[in-house]
Formats: structure tokens, C-alpha cells, sequence
């Protein structure tokens, strides 16, 4: 019995690692607490997936500004089963690609969208709200933003009020931003 519990314990702050990892990759700011040495400690462990190595691999590369071997790891976490950490390294695909292919980069903040499971998307505002901020380069693309924005709303009721009124704020400023006035307001 204490050997499940210790077992559930450590899953539950390995989840706890990799989502302060997955927030520092997308606001591109070195969390201190995850120094690389640390990081490479944490690899060791034998209960981390292989997406959730990977992801971590790929955030090491990032630090150390190798975009290119950091690409590929996030390549590869797609490729696993893990949904969060895979949209989140689509996120971060987007962002290496936005001065290269803007058309790519889109595409990747659409999958990245796309492949998190409506339950998750209380859990996940950080995520979405940077990725609707990615897509905003012209009109076209603010619609999309909508339309993302638009569907996490029409989720909401498996959200608390304030988780419900975060997205509605950020679907109400982006409506203002893109000259709805009507839609703003109605928000």
C-alpha cells in the first residue's frame, strides 16, 4: 500500500516538473530551477516517459540556443503519445519557425491548438493564450485566433467562473483588437 502511494506521489510531481518546464519553454524565460545540471539529473529518472525526456532534451538544446538539435526533439515528442507535451512542442516548433516560414509556423500553432483535449483547456490558458497571441500577423490569421478563442468558450462549462472569465476577457480584447466592436462589447 505505501509503495502505490509512493509511486503516486512521485507521478504526481514528475507532472509537476514537466508543466513548470512546459510553461518555461513557452514564455522564454530560463526557469532557475531548472538548471541544466538539474535537468540532466532528472532525466535519470526511470519514471519520466519518453516524451517527457525528450521534451526535456529538446528544452536543454533551447537553453543552450541549439535551435536546431531543440527542433528535432520536439519533432520527435510529437510523434509520442503524450497530447500536452506534444502541443506544447508544437508551440515551440511555431515560435523556431516564425522568422523563417511564417506559413509553417502557423500551421504548427494550429496543431498545437488542435491537439489539446477540450477537458484539458482549464488547465492549459498559458498555452492557448500564447498561441493565440502567435497568430496574430494579419487579418486573416486574427480570425483564426478567434475561432480557437471561440471554441475553448463554447467548452467552458467544465471551468470554474474565473477560468471561464480569463478566456472571455482574452476573446473580448481580441475581438476589440480586430475592430468587432459589436462581438467586444456583446463579450
Amino acid at each position: 500500500m505505501i509503495l502505490i502511494f509512493t509511486i503516486l506521489f512521485i507521478g504526481i510531481k514528475n507532472q509537476e516538473l514537466m508543466h513548470q518546464i512546459q510553461i518555461s519553454t513557452i514564455s522564454q524565460v530560463q526557469n532557475e530551477n531548472h538548471s541544466l545540471n538539474l535537468l540532466t539529473k532528472k532525466l535519470k529518472s526511470p519514471l519520466l516517459s519518453q516524451s517527457d525526456k525528450l521534451f526535456i532534451l529538446g528544452y536543454m538544446n533551447l537553453i543552450e540556443g541549439n535551435k536546431e538539435l531543440a527542433t528535432q526533439y520536439f519533432e520527435y515528442v510529437t510523434e509520442k503519445n503524450n497530447k500536452i507535451n506534444s502541443a506544447y512542442s508544437y508551440k515551440i516548433l511555431s515560435d523556431l519557425t516564425f522568422n523563417v516560414d511564417k506559413d509553417l509556423s502557423l500551421e504548427y500553432a494550429k496543431k498545437a491548438f488542435e491537439i489539446i483535449p477540450t477537458s484539458r483547456y482549464k488547465h492549459t490558458y498559458d498555452l492557448i493564450e500564447t498561441i493565440v497571441s502567435s497568430v496574430l500577423f494579419d487579418y486573416e490569421q486574427k480570425l483564426l485566433a478567434i475561432s480557437i478563442l471561440e471554441q475553448v468558450v463554447s467548452e467552458s462549462n467544465l471551468m470554474s467562473d474565473a477560468e471561464q472569465l480569463r478566456y472571455l476577457k482574452l476573446l473580448g480584447n481580441l475581438y476589440y483588437n480586430n475592430e468587432n466592436y459589436t462581438e467586444a462589447i456583446e463579450t
